[in-house]
């Protein structure tokens, strides 16, 4: 790999890559890369290109352009539906990523607009339109009908269906084909593991890369190494921009002194990057305060509810079964365990986690507003879990149970109308009943003596 103090750039290059960059990104609708792109291109406005210099765009849509533009003008007003019907039948570049692009956001906003819980997001292995997408790329990437862009795309679903390892092959094909396709690389960053893999994965040597080590050695905490990047970078006269002036900043934030042995600190910190929505961040400075107070079940919670944040369940688990052995001071780790055993489809255990609940809560004077509504939402699955199993004894206790809070009676009163024809079915019709006593009688009759 490029040694990260030996930088060399040629701006007349960099110049036409943005330009060719910013028009491929906006036909296609991704405009976070148009953005960034648009950023350092403003960075460099003292860099002139002569006209005769400049990238020739080709649409390579033939006889498809019709569609194309019609598609894209619907995906502008964020009609993705349409967007879609318009491009289904097209095989060339451009179109077929809009057809993929529009069914995904599609997909992003119906699973918005139908989310009652926010605290308790759907399943992505569980969207069946996610997967028939899924599908439909995977068939076309084995088919070598995939470019660059369209290979990005396929990567963002594999993340979101958790299948890490896949996406980040196919972040760096894509990477690899279309290398100014920052969308792309900002991805790969966000889960590329450590500095090792980055430099297994044979990145092209493109002066975007650059951009992305120092991106990700920061995101990973290599503070000093993501500093060195920028620092040459801005020293090579892109001094203008404020994305690299902004991560300049943050990088020398990360490195401010607090006391280290101060668990409060680390803490706080944690805390601060949780409500800037800076996983990574949170996941580091949890982890210190966690070594400070290693037996604090406050400290062992928040470092699963980091680690479940970045999708790393079993570290999440292992957390929140922690704290439960530590005592959990705050009385969430029980219900935290319940509820991501119940996300991973383990059902028995979450159902004994949230049995654990129950009882404890049950044991409880007064119950917060809170605490009352996670309660009774733990028994419904508890009764319904029963009942599933057959277990109508357990699934009726806990349905009853149900009737003594609003918000669940209803549901108490389906489950027990449920659980009382369940018992219905079970029992023998009277006239069967009749027959068995009958027979029981006559058996004490004419029992020989």
């Amino acid at each position: 790999m490029t040694s990260t103090t030996n930088i060399e750039l040629d701006f007349g290059i960099v110049k036409k890559d943005l330009t060719k960059g910013i028009h491929e990104c906006s036909q296609r609708g991704l405009y976070h890369s148009v953005k960034w792109l648009s950023e350092i291109n403003y960075a460099l406005k003292h860099i002139s290109i002569p006209r005769e210099e400049m990238p020739e765009f080709e649409d390579n849509t033939d006889d498809e352009l019709e569609e194309f533009l019609l598609a894209k003008s619907f995906l502008d007003l964020k009609e993705y539906d349409r967007c879609a019907h318009f491009v289904k039948n097209c095989s060339k570049p451009k179109p077929r990523f809009l057809y993929f692009y529009s069914r995904y956001l599609s997909n992003e906003k119906k699973k918005l607009d139908n989310m009652t819980d926010t605290n308790c997001p759907p399943d992505p292995s569980k969207n069946d339109a996610l997967k028939d997408l899924c599908t439909e790329l995977k068939i076309d990437y084995f088919d070598d009908k995939l470019d660059g862009y369209c290979m990005y795309l396929y990567g963002v679903v594999l993340k979101k269906m958790d299948l890490l390892p896949l996406a980040i092959e196919m972040f760096i094909k894509a990477v690899k084909l279309e290398p100014i396709l920052w969308s792309a690389w900002f991805e790969l960053g966000k889960i590329i593991p450590d500095k090792i893999t980055i430099i297994a994965a044979e990145l092209p040597n493109h002066w975007i890369k650059y951009f992305f080590l120092a991106h990700t050695y920061l995101e990973q905490l290599n503070n000093e190494e993501a500093l060195q990047i920028y620092d040459t970078l801005f020293e090579l006269g892109i001094q203008n921009s404020s994305y690299v002036m902004s991560q300049i900043a943050l990088g020398h934030h990360n490195q401010r002194n607090i006391n280290p042995r101060d668990y409060r600190a680390w803490y706080g910190l944690g805390q601060t990057y949780e409500i800037l929505k800076m996983p990574n961040y949170c996941l580091y400075y949890y982890k210190q305060a966690q070594m400070l107070k290693p037996n604090d079940s406050r400290m062992v919670i928040a470092l699963g509810e980091a680690y479940e944040k970045l999708d790393k369940t079993e570290n999440a688990l292992k957390c929140y079964y922690k704290a439960c052995v530590l005592g959990d001071v705050e009385g969430t780790a029980l219900l935290k365990l319940a509820k991501l055993y119940d996300k991973c489809n383990e059902i028995e255990n979450a159902a004994a986690a949230y049995t654990d609940f129950c009882l404890r809560e049950e044991d409880k004077d007064s119950k917060g507003f809170e605490d009352q509504t996670e309660f009774y939402g733990a028994l419904q699955y508890l009764a319904n879990y029963h009942l599933k199993k057959g277990e109508l004894e357990d699934a009726y206790t806990y349905a009853y149970k149900c009737m003594e809070c609003e918000e669940t009676k209803e549901q108490g009163k389906a489950l027990l109308k449920t659980i009382a024809a369940k018992r219905a079915e079970q029992e023998p019709p009277p006239a069967a009943r009749l027959e068995e006593s009958s027979a029981s009688n006559m058996d004490m009759t004419f029992s020989p003596s």
